[in-house]
């Protein structure tokens, strides 16, 4: 009986810690809608706000690509934690996507400024990776 019960703790214990390892790896954890930042997603705020606060003619042109506008404060570009948001960018995300809509992965989602958002679900499109830029109501407006 005690060996039972001693092998069906350890395989209860072994299924838990693999289920939290393989969660933690794929970056599939999250609040709602909200994918939890992470060193991918720290990159791309990096990334966003070089562009947005860029004085130079390529942040220019690459902002003019994006449909984002010049933030003088990098703090206007922030990590979305509002599920009510990342659920409508993350259905945004799927339809432009062509995805499961009614069940649509977890989403990174950047506000940037007051009229913007990047939205990614940290799904590929072969190598390339696809973010979307979305208006305040959550309509896409650009890919990149």
């Amino acid at each position: 009986m005690r060996l039972t019960i001693a092998l069906v703790s350890s395989a209860i214990l072994i299924a838990a810690v693999h289920g939290v390892a393989h969660t933690e790896a794929s970056g599939t954890i999250a609040r709602g809608s909200c994918r939890v930042v992470d060193g991918y997603a720290s990159d791309l705020r990096l990334y966003v706000v070089q562009v947005a606060t860029g004085t130079d003619s390529a942040s220019a042109a690459t902002r003019a690509a994006w449909n984002i506008p010049a933030i003088a404060d990098s703090s206007q570009i922030r990590f979305v934690s509002d599920s009510t948001q990342c659920t409508r960018a993350a259905h945004a995300h799927a339809i432009a996507e062509r995805a499961d809509t009614l069940n649509p992965p977890p989403v990174y989602l950047l506000r940037v400024g007051s009229t913007r958002y990047v939205a990614y679900n940290g799904a590929r499109a072969g190598e390339f990776l696809v973010h979307y830029v979305l208006d305040d109501q959550f309509n896409v407006l650009e890919s990149f």
